[in-house]
């Protein structure tokens, strides 16, 4: 059901993983089968999603806790056939162009996907290779105008064209990843220029604490949040916490000097519990 890139990474995780994997065990004994999704071979695709959701609250239901996204994903995207989603891993390759799905011997391909498998293939090396450690966001976030403009952009791109300052233009592809680690902070944004501009007023507030869950870690942890703190004057303060995690973690974001000289600050969290948990734990903030 999961895959580790090594025995190292394994072992750092299995103190997140050991409960979920002794049920997932367990079960797989019980029904005499080396995956949990062995033998079904359900080609009807809505079939195939409630039997997937149904193993998943099997297993959750035998947990002292609800399953985290991770978890949850883990379910919905196993290694199965492409065809008839058998699972038994041994009776199935990988696609030899993009490696992101996977045939049985009885079916080694499918016009669905052969179709779409070079597009999935681009966007899997685009995703690889371009790191948000490259230094991208905080070129872009530094670039925010500080003043935002008096019309409330209608969409991603609208808002690019209007709050920054380019020397040069920037790629289309460059565009669709920029907003990808946009979205969240500006939708955040959008709903207090929807409040009467609160953002350009004394009401504006000093400190904001974010709760997102289940979002993928790599679109919140980087410094596209600084944006908040760009264009809400007032904000000093900002705490990011994301719940359903697999673990947890705590990182101050290295902001801009013009951000620095204020003492302004960015905290991001990342909490390893559901968020009904959460809202009941002593850390809640």
């Amino acid at each position: 059901m999961i895959s580790y890139c090594g025995e190292i990474h394994q072992k750092d995780h299995w103190k997140f993983h050991k409960d979920i994997c002794k049920v997932i065990s367990d079960i797989m004994k019980e029904r005499g089968v080396s995956h949990l999704y062995e033998n079904l071979c359900i080609i009807d695709p809505k079939k195939w999603k409630a039997k997937r959701e149904e193993t998943r609250q099997t297993v959750e239901s035998r947990m002292s806790r609800p399953t985290i996204l991770e978890e949850v994903e883990m379910f919905r995207y196993p290694r199965a056939c492409f065809v008839c989603h058998e699972a038994k891993q041994e009776n199935l390759r990988n696609c030899p162009g993009c490696s992101l799905a996977s045939f049985c011997r009885d079916h080694p391909s499918s016009y669905l996907h052969d179709k779409n498998c070079a597009t999935i293939k681009k966007s899997h090396e685009f995703e690889t290779e371009i790191d948000p450690r490259s230094g991208l966001i905080t070129k872009v976030v530094s670039k925010i105008v500080a003043n935002t403009p008096t019309k409330i952009p209608r969409s991603i791109r609208e808002f690019i064209d209007s709050s920054f300052k380019w020397n040069e233009s920037l790629p289309a592809c460059m565009q669709f990843y920029l907003a990808e680690y946009l979205t969240i902070p500006l939708s955040i944004f959008n709903a207090f220029e929807k409040l009467k501009n609160p953002s350009k007023t004394e009401e504006s507030p000093s400190k904001m604490v974010v709760h997102l869950r289940g979002i993928n870690r790599r679109y919140v942890f980087t410094n596209s949040w600084e944006a908040l703190l760009h264009m809400m004057p007032n904000l000093n303060n900002l705490l990011v916490v994301i719940t359903d995690q697999s673990d947890d973690m705590r990182m101050e974001a290295t902001l801009c000097s013009k951000c620095t000289s204020k003492k302004k600050k960015l905290l991001m969290e990342g909490v390893g519990v559901h968020y009904l948990e959460y809202l009941k734990a002593d850390s809640y903030r």
